[in-house]
């Protein structure tokens, strides 16, 4: 495996070295696409020496020197933006284990709360797969979730309710697919599917979709086009959730460093539907001023009166000479839909590898995912004292 790798490698640079000499049309675009690949090689490189597996980088590599060859400069350019963003999300890793660098503060001081209680593993039938992302519909009988946090094989998938603490597995939604992620799925309660997916992000900076989940299908899938994407360069939308009526989304906003395998910035905002379009609340600022900080904020989920704000924070602790690293599961709550969120707490059952909390509209359980004792990212659920 490893004299295979040295072999791609070898072919990579032979690639560099055929764009070097290319006549692209434009000066300006050949140089950004010389200096994207040799880039994108030496990160390929560190990768291999370090244990990792660079066949799906350099995979997006050959298809820029395809692209270069065919005379689509363009499109090659957009290709290495998405190599290049892979491999700094790449060491997420198997499972989606949190990268070394998280923002550190000291959280020693966050508010507790006992909202919550008995953490229980709940069962999919006919599926073994790692749990991420879920999402219960708020009549608590359809699960969706998506199965990794890798590029090339992050799908959605489907399951029903069959028991308390039981669901049957259906099938992974084919028709959502394309040839990089999709995560992040939630549902309104007219079955109108919201998830997040990278497959326009090199071109249009877009990555909220919408379909229409009929039965065990989704059709119509489109992408959202509305006044929703991060006007700041290098933000995207991470996480996508709608309000059981359809007319809110809750996003989070997250910044990538280069080279980093977590966001550098994960902020929670909003955005309302205006005359059949959805806008960013120019009132996000104020709305989550005691939710967002200095940490990463995402994964949100809201309650369905609309007064519950339930999302992962993750950060490093240094306090009182200790460090270390921590998620979160935590709620803030308002007055009413226009107040601003108060100050949040950690709901203290909740622990370990814990993300994506997702609630039944009576909100009697509160479902995420967490690794469990092998080390499997598994479905869990609490439940409201």
């Amino acid at each position: 495996m490893i004299a295979k790798h040295v072999r791609r490698l070898a072919a990579v640079f032979a690639a560099l070295a055929t764009l070097c000499t290319l006549a692209i049309a434009g000066g300006s675009l050949k140089e950004r696409i010389q200096q994207r690949m040799q880039t994108a090689v030496a990160r390929v490189q560190a990768l291999a020496a370090s244990g990792g597996n660079p066949a799906p980088h350099l995979a997006l590599l050959e298809k820029a020197r395809q692209q270069v060859l065919a005379g689509q400069a363009k499109l090659a350019e957009a290709t290495l933006d998405q190599a290049l963003l892979a491999l700094s999300e790449g060491a997420q890793g198997k499972g989606g284990a949190p990268g070394a660098v998280l923002p550190v503060l000291d959280w020693s001081n966050e508010k507790v709360t006992q909202l919550y209680t008995t953490p229980q593993k709940v069962k999919i039938r006919g599926y073994d797969g790692s749990v991420m992302e879920p999402f219960i519909s708020y009549d608590g009988q359809v699960l969706l979730f998506n199965n990794a946090n890798t590029e090339q094989d992050t799908d959605l998938h489907l399951a029903r309710r069959i028991g308390d603490l039981e669901f049957q597995y259906i099938r992974v939604l084919e028709e959502t697919r394309s040839d990089v992620m999709e995560a992040a799925p939630s549902l309104d309660i007219n079955g109108r599917l919201y998830f997040t997916s990278l497959r326009e992000y090199f071109q249009t900076k877009e990555t909220i979709f919408l379909g229409q989940l009929e039965g065990d299908q989704v059709v119509g899938i489109d992408v959202i086009r509305d006044q929703v994407t991060p006007a700041r360069n290098g933000l995207l939308n991470m996480d996508v959730s709608v309000s059981p009526a359809g007319d809110e989304l809750y996003i989070s906003a997250a910044r990538f460093a280069a080279g980093s395998n977590t966001p550098r910035e994960s902020n929670i905002q909003v955005a309302r539907q205006v005359n059949g379009r959805f806008m960013i609340d120019r009132t996000s600022a104020r709305l989550f001023a005691k939710v967002n900080s200095d940490a990463l904020e995402y994964a949100p989920s809201i309650s369905e009166d609309g007064l519950e704000l339930y999302f992962t924070r993750a950060s490093q602790l240094i306090a009182k000479g200790s460090q270390g690293g921590k998620l979160r599961i935590m709620v803030a709550r308002r007055k009413n839909r226009s107040a601003a969120f108060e100050e949040p707490r950690v709901i203290s059952a909740i622990s370990g590898f814990v993300e994506a909390p997702t609630l039944t509209g009576d909100r009697r359980y509160l479902y995420y995912h967490a690794r469990d004792a092998k080390g499997v990212l598994s479905l869990y659920r609490v439940t409201r004292q």
